[in-house]
């Protein structure tokens, strides 16, 4: 159930950034959970970002950035994340878009991975700092 959940996280990843992307808005973290978090109906956090890195470090680009809040007047951290569709070659262009490829890749990943390591949780990728020490989120 943990990776069906990941893999439902990946999902709901691609889609927040396309329709972010088409409406012309930041793909940072909140903007992104926020849709996820609609999308599957379950909070998402930075741990299961970390986890879904981990599984497929080379389509999932994760830059730290300073964003200006408006409320307090000073810059704050943010976390701007982006689909690398670049990081499959699509062999057969009639089997869809990059996209569908990235989540059949992850897939692949994923399963793989708990073929090796069938009572392990998933590993965590570091994000940059301060993303990595906020206790706050959930594991799988």
């Amino acid at each position: 159930e943990r990776l069906e959940i990941l893999e439902e996280f990946f999902k709901g990843l691609g889609t927040a950034i396309r329709l972010l992307k088409l409406k012309g808005s930041l793909t940072t973290f909140v903007n992104i959970s926020t849709k996820i978090e609609y999308l599957t109906k379950r909070i998402f956090s930075y741990a299961h970002l970390a986890q879904m890195k981990h599984i497929y470090p080379e389509a999932i680009e994760v830059k730290r950035a300073l964003k200006f809040d408006e409320v307090t007047s000073c810059m704050k951290p943010s976390l701007h994340i982006n689909l690398n569709t670049d990081a499959i070659v699509l062999e057969d262009t009639s089997c869809g878009t990059k996209y569908m490829q990235l989540r059949k890749v992850f897939h692949t990943k994923l399963v793989d991975f708990y073929k090796a390591h069938p009572k392990e949780e998933i590993p965590k990728e570091l994000l940059p700092e301060p993303f990595n020490s906020l206790e706050k989120d959930r594991i799988l």
